[in-house]
């Protein structure tokens, strides 16, 4: 599979998924509920293009790869990515 979706599973509960193909994130509730989607991940010009990797550090801080722009970017847990 070209594009597959990666998964992270949040200190909160909840499981973050990527959408390589459409550029986006998404986050559910452990029953399957949608939260948030968002696909704006910028930080100054840098836009993600396609998230692939995915991973929460020990502080809860979200951390997101983009295999294609070469991009990695941590979201802090009090910040809305």
């Amino acid at each position: 599979l070209e594009n597959k979706p990666y998964l992270a599973w949040s200190p909160y509960g909840t499981i973050v998924i990527s959408d390589p193909e459409s550029g986006r994130l998404l986050e559910f509730t452990s029953e399957g509920g949608f939260v948030r989607g968002w696909q704006d991940l910028s930080i100054s010009s840098e836009y993600f293009s396609q998230p692939s990797g995915l991973d929460f550090d020990d502080q809860g801080n979200l951390w997101v790869a983009d295999s294609s722009s070469n991009v990695l970017m941590r979201f802090d847990a009090q910040s809305q990515p």
